[in-house]
């Protein structure tokens, strides 16, 4: 997911690099059905640890426990 501008901090060079200059975010499979990934473009507020990934480098909410729509 792409940070708002004041939320561009969250984001490494390996997020910039390998991920498009996005926030990785995980749901993990046992809260799919809870937990809903947001649609192309829909504008949301996700909760959930923010953590490194040390195998890739790069920063991440993992796993989402809540993403909620701000349409």
């Amino acid at each position: 997911m792409k940070p708002d501008p004041p939320y561009e901090r969250l984001i490494n060079d390996k997020n910039r690099s390998d991920q498009g200059g996005a926030l990785v975010t995980e749901i993990i499979p046992a809260d799919q059905a809870t937990v809903k990934a947001a649609k192309p473009g829909e504008h949301v507020l996700v909760t959930g640890p923010y953590v490194l990934d040390r195998q890739h480098g790069w920063m991440e909410i993992h796993p989402v426990w809540q993403m909620e729509s701000l349409r």
